[in-house]
């Protein structure tokens, strides 16, 4: 029933909801201990993972305004594969529908960090990778850098099975993820495993 997802905008348990976000970014910092970017990141991404509608647009631009794109762009480049896999899927999940979460990470200028990612020897960090690629690569100015990295190259890998998706700046119709989500929760792919302490 579509009236099951109508949005009625914000309410007062979503205002209730979304006052734990500062609190999850400030966990996010590269000074945060790694305990606490876990658990900050796991509670951020279970709160993206549960938000569709105008809920999710609200919570994508709360979490560019408030600085947690370039604080997840930032924690792409941790050496620890459920932090960098997991801030990939989060970030290329908010990127999908929202041009703020865009704009907050070309001003962050760390879009590369998710180029070498492409290059993972790891199947799963791949995957994530060229999603959230896919995701956030609609500035025209990316597609210098991914020249850069070769990483125009490593999308010519094409799943012909599929159709291609649209094509963007930086990924021509030889892209094969399809992360562009229909209006139901952000996030439709599993998170990658969740970490030992």
């Amino acid at each position: 029933d579509d009236d099951l997802f109508m949005d009625e905008g914000p309410t007062a348990a979503e205002d209730a909801l979304f006052s734990v976000v500062p609190a999850l970014l400030s966990g996010l910092r590269l000074k945060a201990s790694e305990e606490e970017q876990v658990e900050s990141l796991l509670q951020l991404a279970q709160l993206v993972d549960t938000s569709f509608g105008g809920r999710a647009m609200r919570l994508c631009s709360l979490i560019a305004k408030e600085g947690g794109v370039a604080h997840l762009a930032a924690l792409v480049a941790h050496e620890r594969e459920w932090l960098h896999q997991t801030s990939m899927l989060v970030l290329g999940n908010l990127a999908s529908d929202s041009q703020d979460v865009e704009d907050a990470l070309k001003a962050s200028g760390l879009f590369e960090n998710l180029l070498p990612h492409l290059f993972s020897d790891n199947a799963a960090t791949v995957t994530f990778a060229l999603g959230s690629v896919r995701n956030v690569c609609g500035d025209p100015d990316y597609v210098s850098a991914m020249q850069r990295q070769g990483a125009m190259r490593r999308l010519q890998v094409r799943d012909e099975s599929t159709p291609p998706p649209p094509a963007t700046p930086c990924m021509q119709p030889t892209a094969w993820l399809r992360w562009r989500r229909p209006a139901s929760p952000l996030s439709q792919r599993p998170f990658p495993h969740s970490p030992t302490h």
